[in-house]
């Protein structure tokens, strides 16, 4: 009799961490998603313009704040940072960030979540620019 009362309460446990694993993985996976594409937007962006311009800054800074992020904890890396680059070079930019699994005050961690886009640039000095983007999506760069 007890063994049965045990067990059920047990199952129960199993049942109930199941389902909020489930919970949390879903919530990280949409924040994926979301900071992939902001990756693959940086990378349309960088491939526009041949480098990673203001515009591109400007993007970040009001998609940290749309999304309710610090943006001391968003990375971003590019492979055009500087001048343009030619046309025809690709260009790559990795956004990263800490997604924070949090319980109440009790438990907390945090994950880190990479999202990298690709772009092809399009940029000719004094012409215009016509964009288009890479769609593989694959492991990191």
């Amino acid at each position: 009799m007890l063994d049965r009362m045990i067990g059920g309460y047990g199952i129960i446990l199993v049942v109930c961490l199941f389902v909020f694993s489930a919970f949390a993985c879903m919530g990280m996976l949409g924040q994926w998603y979301n900071v992939q594409d902001q990756a693959q937007f940086v990378a349309m962006s960088e491939g526009r313009y041949g480098g990673y311009t203001t515009d591109a800054t400007a993007s970040m800074s009001e998609w940290c704040q749309n999304s309710h992020l610090d943006p001391s904890r968003v990375g971003v890396t590019v492979s055009a940072p500087g001048a343009p680059v030619v046309w025809g070079t690709p260009v790559t930019a990795k956004v990263s960030e800490d997604f924070n699994f949090k319980v109440g005050n009790w438990f907390s961690f945090v994950v880190p979540i990479t999202g990298v886009g690709r772009s092809v640039s399009a940029y000719i000095q004094n012409t215009i620019s016509v964009c288009y983007a890479c769609p593989a999506y694959k492991a990191a760069v």
